[in-house]
């Protein structure tokens, strides 16, 4: 065994109390946390017509807080 090893090995026991093949015994499956998950996907489309009039506010409000002399800085 490589000194590495057996530093690991002991740094396992002197944290947890118990030696690694202990851990190393374990079913994977107790180590994953629950069960199988599902998952839904949402999707949040606004009308494009008020997506893109929100985007058109938004950059004049940029232009007149000065965002193209602040690009010129």
């Amino acid at each position: 065994m490589t000194r590495q090893r057996l530093l690991r090995a002991w740094e396992v026991v002197r944290a947890t109390g118990r030696p690694l093949g202990e851990w190393q015994r374990r079913p994977v499956e107790s180590s994953h946390g629950p069960g199988p998950l599902r998952f839904a996907t949402l999707l949040i489309m606004p009308p494009r017509d008020l997506l893109y009039a929100a985007c058109d506010r938004r950059f004049a409000e940029m232009i007149a807080a000065g965002a193209l002399d602040e690009q010129r800085r």
